[in-house]
């Protein structure tokens, strides 16, 4: 599929050479759907999309998930900003966990921890010059391997190997409740039977309750 997309993106733009390949990749999106829902993060997707379209006319592909490549001449280079500024949000949100707890004595407990938080939306974006049609799939695999690693909200030429030493970005912008504890007895340690990315099942080490943890 990916090289059918790329096929696609270079009878768009041989044309228009030479110019730059870019990358464009929604930033936090798991931790975004976490706390949102998936429908939200999939408005994110269109929305961007629709931006790609507005500013770059057919001269982009999406080539995954929240992931684009797009093509753009030297005289369109400002055009990235513009984007990542056009993306950004923060809207306030009350995020935590709860617990659904069951003591050995079949006694029930529902807690929960929330606090009021931002949550931002960014995107990170990687260019390199392209001068011939037939780097174009090479040019895009280099901007696959190191977009993970780039700055949000900043365009990033990545003809030179460059160094980043900043912590990974996060969507929550404030703090979020401490570590969830078993309702009984507040122990933080459990034998976990089930989990996925938004709810964990297990029995506390502590007092053999079975928890049952929903986070966002």
């Amino acid at each position: 599929m990916r090289d059918q997309l790329i096929a696609e993106l270079k009878l768009c733009i041989e044309p228009l050479l030479p110019g730059y390949l870019a990358i464009f990749d929604l930033a936090d999106t798991k931790r975004r759907n976490l706390y949102l829902g998936h429908e939200e993060v999939d408005k994110d997707i269109l929305g961007f999309d629709t931006l790609l379209k507005a500013h770059l006319g057919k001269a982009f592909k999406r080539i995954g998930g929240e992931r684009w490549v797009a093509f753009v001449t030297e005289n369109q280079l400002n055009v990235f900003d513009r984007l990542i500024l056009a993306y950004q949000k923060e809207v306030p949100i009350s995020a935590g966990w709860e617990c659904r707890a069951i003591a050995p004595n079949n006694t029930l407990v529902h807690i929960e921890e929330k606090t009021d938080v931002l949550i931002s939306r960014a995107v990170r974006c990687g260019y390199l010059n392209i001068q011939d049609i037939n780097d174009v799939a090479a040019r895009v695999n280099d901007l696959l391997e190191k977009i993970w690693r780039l700055p949000v909200n900043s365009a990033t030429s990545l003809e030179q190997e460059l160094t980043f030493n900043e912590p990974k970005w996060k969507c929550i912008i404030g703090n979020l409740p401490s570590t969830a504890y078993c309702a009984f007895c507040k122990g933080t340690e459990f034998e976990w039977l089930e989990g996925t990315d938004d709810t964990a099942y297990g029995i506390c080490k502590g007092c053999r309750a079975e928890a049952d943890f929903v986070y966002g």
